[in-house]
């Protein structure tokens, strides 16, 4: 049975080592109540109730990588500052992470801090210096990365543009890859794909796949054409799409392109969802799955992400879970108990409320609670 073979697959690749490179980032959320507009101007207030901080960036899929039972070597540039010192602490906090965070005097820790009222997110804020980072701390990344690459099953280069993912660390990591038998995968930034070489397998989302090959990703026919494009011309092996709740699309050089649909679902927030899906690739590909697979798992993993407030992360468990209540057991659905009750946490950390629907037969559901 398919969704049994990939319920598998996280057994299997649970304690494997990840690699991870790219730019790290702290997200930081400032959640309030929102009950009137300013009288200054046609803004609303918002009244703070708390606050809440995270690895972003790259962090987020350490993050990710973690809660699916992975072990990661994080890599990245931070600032020599409070924002960078925070990171460190929240990365140190979170077990089967360990992170080589180098400290670029003169360069602030990028930071995105968000504001929420209820499901809603009034404005993002960013503190951030974009350029490419100083020769000697390029140095110290490349030593990493082919220190940590022994032992390792995969390599991830998470690339959001800020600087730190050069030319040569991508070639240090496509080294570091061949020399210890093991592949590659890119979340690219930019329009030029071309720079990651021939990594085993790139993935941009489709709004990213359309900029770098000036083509439209809006129907099955349109990513299909973009993907063969992007196959003729650039030397990766493969290239995966995200397409949100349209699912995603992959092909590999010399194989059919393959169209994998999304699950209907309520979002809540979108926030990280890409770095969930590419952690979940890499739990499939470590894993030993084959890339359609791996894919599947994605799939799966960004749909319980997208329900969930934040950055989130989604856990083994949950993947699991989610994977066990499609299971087709003979009209009836029989899952664990520990299941069960994973599931209703997730529920109620969207939410989500039971309640009682009288139409007709007697029916349990659940809804969005009032906020």
């Amino acid at each position: 049975m398919a969704r049994a073979s990939l319920i598998d697959l996280i057994a299997t690749a649970a304690g494997r080592k990840i690699v991870c490179v790219g730019d790290v980032m702290l997200d930081r959320f400032v959640y309030g109540d929102v009950s009137r507009i300013s009288p200054e101007a046609p803004v609303p207030i918002m009244r703070r109730t708390r606050e809440a901080s995270m690895p972003g960036g790259a962090g987020n899929v350490a993050r990710n990588l973690a809660s699916l039972g992975l072990h990661t070597a994080l890599i990245g540039v931070v600032g020599d500052d409070h924002e960078g010192r925070e990171l460190a602490a929240l990365l140190g906090k979170l077990p089967n992470v360990e992170a080589d965070l180098i400290a670029m005097r003169g360069r602030p820790t990028t930071l995105k801090t968000r504001f929420v009222a209820g499901s809603q997110q009034l404005l993002r804020v960013d503190a951030e210096e974009v350029a490419t980072i100083d020769r000697d701390i390029e140095s110290e990344l490349i030593a990493s990365i082919h220190q940590v690459a022994a032992g390792a099953a995969l390599i991830i280069l998470s690339d959001y543009a800020k600087g730190a993912v050069t030319e040569n660390v991508i070639q240090a990591a496509l080294d570091a890859g061949e020399a210890h038998g093991i592949p590659v995968i890119a979340d690219p930034k930019g329009r030029d794909f071309k720079r990651y070489g021939a990594v085993d397998l790139i993935k941009p989302n489709g709004h990213e796949l359309a900029h770098a090959f000036g083509m439209s990703t809006e129907t099955d026919q349109d990513v299909a054409s973009a993907l063969e494009t992007a196959t003729r011309l650039l030397p990766a092996k493969a290239v995966v799409v995200t397409r949100a709740a349209k699912g995603m699309s992959f092909i590999t050089k010399g194989e059919e392109i393959t169209h994998r649909a999304g699950k209907a679902r309520e979002v809540y927030d979108v926030s990280g969802a890409g770095d969930t899906s590419i952690a979940a690739l890499a739990l499939g590909l470590a894993g030993g799955g084959t890339l359609s697979q791996a894919v599947d798992l994605a799939i799966a993993a960004s749909g319980i992400a997208v329900g969930k407030s934040g950055t989130a992360t989604v856990s083994a468990d949950e993947l699991r879970g989610a994977l066990e209540m499609g299971l087709d057991h003979g009209g009836v659905s029989h899952i664990p108990l520990e299941t069960a009750i994973s599931q209703v946490a997730t529920w109620r950390d969207a939410g989500l409320t039971r309640c009682r629907c009288r139409a007709g037969a007697r029916r349990h559901s659940a809804h969005r609670a009032d906020r």
